[in-house]
């Protein structure tokens, strides 16, 4: 996920500045800071181990790859604060990507692949997804 993003922000026009920040500032705190014309977001990064499932109810992240408690927890207190936070789904085994808000940090474990793609901000294929992301940050 990484890779993609960097590629992108060395191209742009206007760059975002990263910091990979997981397990260096606290429990739930998300994986990468991202600062880009002054707007501050935070990015949880998670794969979906599974591919996309072939049941169209079955969640896509699955038992032991979704949020931790303590993730939901970080995401809902700075969103609910008007802070600004998504999650970045990487869907093992095809290009395709997720991101959406911060604000289903409680639902997301549970959303099926039709649910969160519905309620995403950004979707679509690498490598055109991290041009959308970047633009969308």
């Amino acid at each position: 996920m990484r890779k993609g993003m960097a590629k992108v922000n060395k191209k742009a026009s206007v760059p975002s500045h990263f910091d990979r920040i997981e397990n260096m500032a606290g429990n739930g705190m998300p994986d990468v800071l991202s600062i880009r014309s002054g707007r501050v977001r935070y990015l949880e990064l998670k794969v979906a181990r599974n591919g996309i499932p072939a049941r169209r109810d079955t969640p896509l992240l699955g038992k032991g790859h979704g949020m931790r408690r303590e993730q939901c927890n970080w995401m809902l207190e700075w969103t609910n604060h008007g802070g600004r936070a998504l999650v970045v789904i990487g869907i093992e085994g095809c290009k395709m990507h997720i991101a959406l808000s911060g604000l289903y940090a409680d639902e997301i474990n549970s959303m099926s692949y039709t649910e969160l793609v519905e309620c995403a901000d950004v979707v679509g294929e690498s490598p055109k997804f991290w041009q959308l992301l970047h633009d969308y940050l």
